[in-house]
């Protein structure tokens, strides 16, 4: 028969086995078995576990996935009404300013006009045709607030 770990009772390399050691080696060695088959159920249930858990993981992931996606579809649906609609409007009072009659500005203050200067008459002398020509103005007449003639500036000179 084989050496069981199970007794550490071997000092020398000859073992007699009575029916009751027998037994008990059996029965070690059965306990042995089941803790070995335990531990591979388990890891394959740890195996199973973390397939799962990678399927959720995924799972969740495409849900995130396709809830970013509705809410861009969304904004994106919002952002084209709200520009729509922002058209119409501009389109509406633009229709509307077409129909209204133009405000005219405010009046202005009626303003004396300045005099022309005087026509003269040229004769036919100077061989330029003889048409009427302007003559140059007298220089404007400076006053101050007061109502007080004051010297023309010198651009007029």
């Amino acid at each position: 028969m084989e050496r069981l770990a199970c007794y550490k009772e071997y000092n020398s390399g000859a073992v007699f086995w009575s029916p009751q050691k027998i037994k008990d080696a059996r029965a070690c060695k059965r306990a042995k078995q089941q803790e070995e088959d335990q531990k591979k159920l388990q890891k394959a249930n740890n195996k199973d576990l973390k397939e799962a858990n990678k399927l959720y993981k995924k799972k969740i992931a495409e849900e995130r996935r396709l809830a970013r996606e509705k809410a861009k579809e969304e904004k994106e649906r919002v952002r084209v009404e709200k520009d729509a609609k922002y058209k119409r409007k501009q389109e509406a009072q633009n229709t509307q300013k077409a129909v209204q009659q133009p405000q005219l500005g405010k009046r202005n203050a009626s303003q004396s006009s300045q005099p022309k200067g005087k026509r003269v008459q040229r004769s036919g002398v100077d061989g330029e045709g003889g048409r009427w020509n302007v003559a140059p103005s007298a220089a404007p007449s400076c006053t101050t607030n007061c109502e007080r003639s004051a010297k023309p500036q010198r651009i007029f000179e």
